[in-house]
């Protein structure tokens, strides 16, 4: 099922999970927390990575933005994760996060948000 959570309780979530399972290598102030994203790999089993919009929002003017995205949708299909990019807002945003690989979507440009999913995706 999907669940729908508030951004801090998730990182509240994310940090007791990496805690609990020793993936959280030094003292550094969370989420800027050296974790051993090996063990994270195969201890949590994630199956879907978030692009944050603070990176998709910037990439159709941003080169770092462009760079990171695709960087963490690479890292996320080598590890056999979905990728979702959040805050698409143009055509442009679309086709590039198309062309570097984004597994799914989500942003104004597809739809406000609803009650149900989109049952045709676009990518």
């Amino acid at each position: 099922g999907l669940m729908l959570v508030r951004d801090d309780y998730f990182e509240d979530f994310a940090r007791q999970e990496a805690e609990d399972l020793g993936l959280i290598k030094d003292d550094a102030k969370w989420p800027y927390t050296c974790i051993n994203w090996e063990e994270a790999a195969e201890e949590l089993q994630v199956d879907y990575l978030k692009i944050d919009a603070s990176l998709v929002k910037n990439i159709t003017h941003c080169k770092q933005s462009e760079i990171i995205t695709k960087t963490i949708i690479d890292f996320a299909n080598a590890l056999d994760m979905k990728t979702i990019a959040e805050f698409v807002e143009d055509q442009k945003s679309l086709e590039m996060l198309e062309i570097m690989g984004a597994n799914y979507i989500q942003g104004y440009y597809i739809g406000k948000p609803r009650a149900h999913l989109i049952e045709n995706p676009i990518i």
